[in-house]
C-alpha cells in the first residue's frame, strides 16, 4: 500500500522505520504498517489516480520493500 509521510516525529515507529525518509515521501509499505502510520496521522493513503508506478528493487537492495521510500519529485 502506498502512503505520503505527513508527519515525522521520530526515526521509527512501532518498527516502521523512517530513519530515510522526510515528510512528503511515498512510501511503499505493508498494509499493516500503512495503517497504523495512517491511524497516528503520521501519513495520508495514495490515491488509486494519483499511484505511481513502483521502482523496481534489485537485488543490491538489502532493505525489505516494505521499508523503503522514495522522494517526492
Amino acid at each position: 500500500m502506498q502512503v505520503r509521510l505527513t508527519r515525522k516525529y521520530a526515526e521509527c515507529i512501532d518498527g516502521v522505520d523512517l530513519s530515510n525518509c522526510q515528510v512528503g515521501d511515498i512510501l511503499y509499505l505493508s498494509d499493516r504498517d500503512a495503517y497504523l502510520l495512517i491511524a497516528e496521522g503520521w501519513a495520508t493513503p495514495v490515491l488509486e489516480e494519483h499511484r505511481e508506478a513502483p521502482q523496481r528493487a534489485t537485488a543490491a537492495d538489502a532493505r525489505p520493500r516494505s521499508r523503503r521510500c522514495r522522494r517526492r519529485t
